[in-house]
């Protein structure tokens, strides 16, 4: 599954902008009243509404991962787990990760799928920025949900179970189908009891 698109409520357009555009360094445009970044080959569209807090990774390359941590804790706040570490190992995905909460209290995290080795020649920047790998979609139903997404659009459940998280589609490319409530990974910032997130994705738009 390829996520072109992910379309948040923003209630800080300006502060979406010092971040994305002027700490990150990545393209950013207006479009009517919403902010468009540009991130690697997927755009985030901010567009001025209630915000609710919302989860997507940026994909970065295998190799870059130390370099991108310390880029990344030079502009935001790093979160950090029970150990107080703010890098992150996913042995079961072969995954290394980063996280940080953006203007609007989005849970935004950066993973080096090592399965998926990309070219990478230092320093890091935004330009190691491949794309939107992950966007969380809560739900009422999370096996409803993945039977009728494999029915539509073919993606498949690759990690998780079909109760309250799942990963769907592929590592380049996931839906996080959670149970509405569940907390977003690692806060205690809970997914949103009512939809407030578009995906565009090769396959269509969701949700439908």
């Amino acid at each position: 599954m390829h996520l072109r698109q992910i379309r948040l409520a923003s209630e800080r357009l300006e502060a979406q902008r010092a971040l994305y555009a002027g700490a990150f360094g990545l393209p950013a445009t207006r479009e009517g009243d919403a902010l468009v970044v540009a991130i690697g080959d997927a755009r985030l569209v901010l567009a001025v509404g209630e915000r609710s807090p919302q989860h997507f990774a940026m994909r970065i390359p295998s190799a870059s991962y130390a370099d991108a941590l310390a880029w990344l804790g030079e502009r935001v706040e790093l979160l950090t787990g029970e150990d107080g570490s703010p890098a992150f190992a996913f042995p079961d995905w072969n995954a290394d990760s980063a996280y940080f909460a953006d203007p609007d209290g989005n849970i935004v995290e950066l993973i080096a799928h090592h399965d998926l080795p990309e070219p990478y020649a230092p320093p890091f920047g935004p330009g190691a920025l491949l794309g939107i790998c992950e966007a969380g979609m809560p739900v009422d139903d999370v096996g409803a949900f993945l039977d009728e997404l494999e029915r539509r659009t073919g993606a498949q459940r690759w990690s998780g179970n079909r109760e309250t998280f799942t990963a769907a589609g592929t590592k380049s490319g996931s839906l996080i189908v959670v149970q509405r409530g569940r907390v977003w990974y690692p806060t205690e910032a809970a997914a949103a009891t009512r939809p407030a997130i578009a995906i565009d994705t090769d396959a269509g738009t969701l949700p439908w």
